[in-house]
């Protein structure tokens, strides 16, 4: 069966945000992204390969995988977005991918 890909998708100001429903199938290939990232994918198959996305400050809604079903990543890099600085009033959290399994 033959799946839609994603292939040289360029984000420079955009976030990469996927949301499927179940049985579905999501193939990317040498994607970038330099803004937030968020992806939904329960009971579904995600293939991303050969891309990079940008992680920033810790968020209640980004950066993370929310029910990531049969999720897989090859030769991909998660790295801090150029252009952010330390917070000069306070503490900063970066995010670390947030992966959420089972949540209601």
């Amino acid at each position: 069966m033959n799946h839609p890909l994603m292939k040289k998708l360029r984000l420079k100001d955009g976030n990469f945000h996927v949301a499927v429903l179940n049985n579905s199938t999501v193939i990317g290939e040498d994607i970038i992204s330099r803004g937030d990232f968020y992806l939904y994918a329960e009971q579904s198959k995600v293939r991303i390969k050969g891309s990079s996305f940008g992680v920033g400050r810790l968020s209640d809604t980004s950066d993370r995988f929310v029910r990531p079903g049969d999720t897989e990543f090859r030769n991909c890099t998660f790295t801090t977005r150029p252009g952010l600085q330390d917070s000069k009033n306070g503490l900063n959290q970066w995010a670390v991918i947030h992966v959420h399994w089972n949540v209601g």
